[in-house]
C-alpha cells in the first residue's frame, strides 16, 4: 500500500494522507493527536458498498475496536465528506480502515477493489 503524507493549505496548517489502496488493515494518518478536516473517499472500483472507519489509536483491532466516525459509501462512487473544525477530535491517534461488511464495530472483510482515501487532518 502506498501512504503519502503531504503540506494541505487551509486556514490552519494540516496535512494530507493519501491512501491510494485502503482495506482492513488501518492505516495511521496521525500517531498522535488529530482534528479531521475532511475526507474524499474513492470507492468507484467496488460494485457493493464499504463502510470507511475512523479510529482514535495508532494501533485499532479492525472488527473489534469501536470507531469514532463510520462512513458509509455506496458501490461506484466518489464522495467528499467534510467536517466542521473543532468538532471532532482524535486525542490519541488518527488511523482508518475500509471494509465490505458492516457499518458497525464488526467487520474485517477487505473490500473487492481498494478504495482510495484522502484524508485532511491536523
Amino acid at each position: 500500500m502506498a501512504k503519502t503524507s503531504s503540506q494541505y493549505h487551509t486556514a490552519a496548517a494540516g496535512n494530507v494522507t493519501l491512501q491510494t489502496v485502503t482495506n482492513a488493515t488501518a492505516t495511521v494518518a496521525k500517531a498522535s493527536a488529530s482534528d479531521p478536516f475532511g475526507v474524499k473517499c474513492d470507492n468507484t472500483a467496488n460494485s457493493a458498498p464499504v463502510w470507511v472507519k475512523f479510529y482514535d489509536s495508532a494501533t485499532p483491532s479492525v472488527g473489534t475496536d469501536g470507531a469514532v466516525i463510520i462512513l458509509k459509501l455506496p458501490a461506484g462512487v466518489a464522495r467528499t465528506f467534510i467536517f466542521m473544525q473543532g468538532n471532532i477530535s482524535f486525542s490519541a491517534a488518527l488511523s482508518f480502515a475500509c471494509t465490505k461488511t458492516s457499518g458497525g464495530v464488526s467487520g474485517t472483510a477487505d473490500p473487492d477493489s481498494g478504495v482510495k482515501v484522502a484524508l485532511a487532518h491536523t
